[in-house]
């Protein structure tokens, strides 16, 4: 499944909140886990695919529709 990042634009087919470039960056900056690093690109998209749902249903946040 392709990574369909949400810009702010509320786009419809929308399935994460960062792609994989940002998720690299991020943890590049935060010392690089080697879990992640150690990952390839399909194990990389499925965790940025689960974690959508995950935030999505922990709380309500502001601006979301309902």
């Amino acid at each position: 499944m392709a990574l369909v990042k949400q810009t702010g634009a509320g786009l419809a087919n929308a399935n994460v909140y960062a792609d994989r470039a940002d998720a690299d960056a991020f943890f590049l900056a935060h010392g690089s886990p080697a879990v992640w690093t150690a990952a390839d690109g399909n194990t990389r998209d499925g965790a940025l695919l689960i974690t959508a749902p995950l935030l999505d249903g922990m709380r309500r946040w502001p601006g979301a529709v309902l």
